[in-house]
């Protein structure tokens, strides 16, 4: 009985932590101590409703109250200053409006091709936010080890195909300035993320997927092999090997589920049922797929902080 009602009941927890998010009750406290009448005022909130806010807060060891002056304790305030903030509002985003009863069971009954995000897709500002949580500090941090992992050059030629909107062209070509970036973009990815895509236009070159005209130094695959099926990564490497001399080499960069990440498979298909990709190919499985096509495992990276692993392959 205490499983059922704990697990019932937990959404209450990610609720009022959520709410002080959107408040931004920690952020004022992480600044300094203060006062409950000072956050009321400051907020324009109801100061008695306030302190149950956060005496529920004391009760879970986040906030500590000396002489009418609430700050944040010291393990809390630890934690809260490494987490990724822009993390926190692609969270309530989805809180709001995708990870719900209603929106859970409406794709159930849809199905894969067919959900509202299928469609649709998120809306110009869900991907601002997506964007900022998603690539805004892990792309410098997933560059700097591509750049240490593969000899690029000064000019090489990259292309960076699938559901990441140019991001690491983008970040490539900061510190590479003639590096010739190459965005293969998916039409229906495209006509359902469109916002995506705003900032990197005039910066690479958008280009049709697999219509290729070139040979590739290094070909990017970020954060969209969760979208694939065995069968369709198949034809994909069949069609990119097309553009790849003998020193080409391919990044896969995604969340691939293996011993390493068990601990996070329950939270990630959560988010599967409402939105993203859900076909899941661990890394013997990457790895069978490609000597089928001729490529051999060249080394792998694995980024703990980001729940990343970066798969490199090359020509056999």
């Amino acid at each position: 009985m205490n499983e059922i009602m704990d697990a019932i009941t937990k959404y209450k927890e990610s609720c009022a932590f959520l709410t002080a998010i959107k408040l931004g009750l920690f952020d004022d406290l992480l600044k300094t101590p203060l006062s409950i009448e000072h956050l009321a005022k400051e907020k324009a909130i109801d100061f008695q409703l306030l302190r149950v806010l956060l005496v529920y807060f004391q009760f879970k060891g986040l906030l500590q109250e000396e002489r009418g002056i609430w700050k944040l304790t010291k393990p809390f305030k630890e934690s809260y200053v490494k987490i990724n903030h822009n993390i926190l509002f692609h969270e309530l985003n989805l809180y709001q409006k995708w990870i719900t009863p209603d929106v859970i069971t409406n794709s159930l009954a849809k199905g894969v091709g067919k959900r509202d995000f299928d469609i649709k897709g998120f809306d110009r500002e869900e991907c601002q936010i997506y964007s900022k949580a998603m690539y805004e500090d892990t792309v410098e941090y997933l560059t700097f080890w591509i750049k240490r992992m593969v000899k690029l050059g000064d000019a090489p030629t990259v292309l960076e195909i699938g559901r990441s909107p140019g991001v690491i062209g983008v970040e490539l070509k900061k510190t590479i300035p003639n590096a010739q970036i190459d965005v293969a973009v998916d039409k229906a990815f495209y006509a359902i993320c469109k916002a995506k895509f705003h900032h990197v236009k005039g910066r690479v070159k958008l280009i049709e997927q697999f219509q290729f005209s070139k040979m590739y130094d290094l070909i990017c695959i970020f954060n969209t092999i969760h979208y694939l099926t065995h069968k369709e990564l198949s034809i994909w490497i069949e069609k990119i090997k097309t553009s790849m001399h003998k020193k080409s080499v391919i990044c896969m960069i995604d969340i691939f589920l293996d011993e390493k990440h068990q601990s996070l498979e329950p939270h990630f298909m959560i988010d599967w049922l409402t939105h993203g990709g859900i076909f899941h190919l661990n890394v013997e499985e990457i790895k069978n797929i490609m000597e089928e096509h001729g490529l051999i495992h060249l080394k792998t990276k694995q980024i703990h902080e980001l729940s990343f692993d970066l798969l490199f392959f090359k020509t056999g």
